[in-house]
């Protein structure tokens, strides 16, 4: 079966690439997930069979999954081996860093998968030595989300005028770009009555008001909006409600492996209501005794993708190991129990179940920790793109709800009324990262286990509440974020001065 580039955004990158490297050598490219980014790559290894090619990848799961790409449109079936494929090296950035298994190849061409990584310091040296000791070679990159989250932009860093094309996700909803809509909309499924817990920090800063008059009044809008939270159906009734296929595949992300566990241990408690009999499964790294090997992990990945539509709901539980270029198929849909305030994770989480493929059917996102929210303009975008490509039944299963227009209103109002001057909350943040070793104001305080109210607090503790809470509305709290990252990295120059440093950037 030989590699076809079905789309337009496809044979476009392409062209542009053969093009590049044919007069510099080098190229890059922009696919958002789901848009098939490998397969003007595929082209071109199928196109070329004498030279010799290094694939660089971030892990050995994106490594596997080229190589079923390989194996079933360059090689009919076989697999990918020395025998099949002698002139073909996969490799991840961890080896290319260390020098391992790359010594003795001097490869033709090199391709960079998810070129945001090409970034990571402790992998920087190694790249530059690869391509340093091939000069001829040619270079091709490619990334869903080449932006970090310290703003680097790895493909314009890294390929400067080299990059050739770019599509967004919001192009492929829309299909802006080349007037071909490539990806589905998905059902989106927001769970209000999970945000009891924000409402509480909520009322925790109005209360630490000072002025009587202005708090009276962010409390009665505080009621409303507390209402509209107690009123919402909750976890448990929106699953059954939402997941409409019953014997489905769902996958589940989670903050980290210590919630996973517990959320697998009370899987029937959450679950219980779309079917009884569920099958559950879950990847995860080699860090511990509950870790998984590599084998084992794309064993569990193989095993759900070929699972056919039984009795059971399958669902499919992870951390960090999905979220970025490993496509799995046949998905039904997404459980979001991981919060973020990453665009990219955001968008990269989303991508995995927003589908090219129009036999698919309908997909859905259930987010339960209403990343919507600390996402609103990203989520506002992808909404519009998914309504102007014309798809009316996507545009009305993505839109808010009354409810949840009127809760969006009392948020941004209350949130508006807490703020203090930006730069005074700035400067406080920094003192108060110089006098704290570097951490954040908490958002509530615990003595002996118990949870402090207002009224038991010292008035160094409200305060440190209430700057948690300014911060938190803070329209800057992301730039806040990536400055504390910033002073992290770089502490030792002194925290005033990075902030000032960050701010000129």
């Amino acid at each position: 079966m030989p590699v076809n580039l079905i789309y337009r955004h496809q044979q476009r990158a392409y062209e542009l690439m053969i093009k590049a490297l044919e007069e510099k050598g080098r190229a890059a490219y922009v696919f958002p997930v789901g848009c098939g980014k490998s397969f003007p790559v595929l082209k071109y290894i199928e196109e070329n069979p004498d030279k010799t090619i290094i694939y660089v990848s971030p892990n050995i799961e994106i490594i596997n999954q080229i190589k079923k790409y390989i194996s079933i449109y360059i090689l009919d079936g076989e697999g990918v081996s020395k025998k099949t494929m002698p002139n073909f090296r996969a490799v991840t950035y961890q080896k290319i860093a260390l020098a391992r298994d790359i010594a003795d190849i001097h490869p033709d061409i090199i391709v960079f998968d998810e070129i945001h990584r090409m970034g990571a310091e402790k992998w920087e040296q190694g790249i530059d030595s690869l391509i340093e000791a091939n000069p001829s070679a040619k270079i091709i990159g490619m990334s869903a989300t080449p932006e970090r989250t310290d703003k680097r932009n790895m493909a314009y860093e890294r390929f400067g005028e080299d990059v050739v094309y770019e599509m967004s996700l919001t192009d492929a909803l829309s299909g802006q770009k080349e007037g071909e809509v490539v990806l589905n909309g998905a059902k989106y499924v927001r769970v209000i009555s999970e945000l009891q817990g924000y409402a509480r920090e909520l009322r925790e800063a109005i209360e630490l008001t000072k002025d009587e008059n202005r708090r009276q009044k962010l409390l009665e809008k505080f009621e409303k909006l507390n209402a509209i939270i107690n009123n919402a159906p909750g976890l448990s009734d929106i699953i059954e409600q939402a997941m409409t296929k019953k014997n489905g595949k769902y996958i589940v992300f989670c903050t980290d492996r210590q919630e996973m566990f517990d959320k697998m241990s009370h899987v029937n408690e959450i679950f219980g209501q779309v079917n009884k009999n569920i099958n559950v499964d879950y990847v995860i790294s080699n860090d511990d005794e509950q870790g998984k090997t590599q084998r084992e992990n794309r064993k569990t990945i193989e095993e759900f993708e070929a699972r056919k539509n039984g009795d059971a709901l399958n669902l499919l539980f992870c951390v960090d190991m999905l979220n970025e270029g490993r496509h799995i198929e046949g998905i039904d849909g997404e459980v979001q129990f991981r919060p973020t305030d990453s665009s990219i994770l955001y968008k990269q989480q989303i991508g995995r179940v927003l589908s090219a493929d129009r036999s698919a059917g309908e997909t859905v996102i259930i987010d339960v920790v209403n990343n919507w929210l600390r996402q609103i303009d990203t989520f506002n975008e992808l909404e519009q793109a998914i309504r102007a490509n014309g798809e009316k039944n996507s545009y009305d299963l993505f839109k808010f709800t009354s409810d949840e227009i009127e809760l969006v209103g009392l948020l941004r109002e209350i949130g508006e009324e807490l703020k203090y001057n930006s730069k005074q909350t700035y400067q406080e943040i920094i003192n108060w990262l110089e006098t704290h070793n570097g951490n954040m104001p908490r958002y509530s305080i615990r003595k002996n286990g118990i949870q402090s109210t207002v009224e038991n607090m010292t008035d160094e503790e409200k305060y440190e509440v209430n700057l948690y809470a300014r911060w938190q509305v803070s329209a800057d709290r992301r730039a806040l974020e990536a400055c504390k990252r910033y002073i992290i990295r770089y502490a030792s120059k002194g925290i005033s001065r990075v902030w000032k440093s960050y701010c000129k950037a």
